[in-house]
């Protein structure tokens, strides 16, 4: 990698002519030693801002990852070993200039990005939506979602992901999440990832949920977000022909205390917005 970032010029004496030669201190150093050269050269210096990003983004991930990456982080993790670990903000990020040696390196930076700065999941202000760089987040929301319920679900309910079935013509109506109960109850869930006001969901939203409720005969259906400081909202009943078809806004943290929280813990507070 070059630029500016990872060479530094160095001035020394040298046993052969390396470099450029720095006539007035030759003459001065080296006035009796006729068989050495005061030299300037570039040096290649590791520990660049690049590499001191990079190894920020590392050190929080020892925070969030599992025991089974534990190990390769560790390996990463010494391969910075001389490094100097100092604090990232946004503003040195702006340092790094791009070219053909920081190009590869450039989904890394992003990762570190995302990493360092927190931006998630928070992609609705700003210039800096680095999840969406590297993921469809509304389908890893759902996707996420979806198998910590199967996991973690009580006896006696079902969950059943993206039931779809024919809704008008050829087109077809598909819910995230469905969940059934022995007790002949069914909730319909769907993820949203995005940041909303808990008390204004889009009347497009709102009617996809009614058509949710009338088609699988739900009673209650939920819009869950991912949780920034928002609260649930109540349930709101739909005004139609006498029928208590009920739904609200969920929003729910996948973080505790700047660590991952427990996917148990969360399926336990999904099912209590719904009950």
């Amino acid at each position: 990698m070059g630029g500016q970032y990872h060479w530094n010029f160095h001035q020394s004496n040298q046993l052969a002519l390396k470099g450029k030669l720095i006539f007035s201190q030759n003459i001065q150093k080296n006035i009796v030693h006729k068989e050495r050269f005061y030299c300037e050269h570039q040096v290649y210096d590791k520990d660049h801002l690049l590499h001191q990003i990079l190894l920020k983004g590392l050190k929080i991930l020892e925070n969030l990852v599992d025991t089974k990456l534990k190990d390769k982080l560790n390996r990463l993790l010494f391969e910075f070993n001389d490094y100097k670990e100092i604090e990232i903000n946004s503003s040195h990020f702006g340092k790094i200039i791009s070219n053909r040696k920081v190009i590869p390196y450039e989904r890394a930076l992003s990762i570190a990005k995302m990493l360092i700065l927190n931006y998630s999941p928070n992609l609705s202000s700003g210039n800096a939506n680095m999840l969406t760089l590297l993921f469809d987040m509304n389908k890893l929301w759902e996707e996420y979602i979806y198998r910590i319920l199967q996991k973690h679900k009580p006896a006696g309910y079902k969950v059943n992901f993206q039931n779809k079935t024919d809704f008008w013509e050829h087109k077809t109506i598909r819910p995230d999440i469905v969940i059934t109960s022995d007790k002949e109850e069914t909730f319909v869930i769907d993820t949203k990832w995005k940041i909303v006001d808990s008390k204004n969901p889009s009347d497009d939203d709102l009617k996809q949920m009614f058509t949710y409720n009338l088609h699988w005969e739900a009673e209650k259906s939920m819009l869950l977000y991912p949780k920034i400081n928002q609260e649930d909202s109540k349930f709101g009943v739909y005004h139609y022909d006498g029928l208590m078809k009920k739904c609200k806004l969920g929003f729910v943290s996948v973080l505790e205390k700047n660590s991952l929280k427990s996917s148990e813990k969360i399926v336990v507070e999904i099912l209590a917005k719904i009950e």
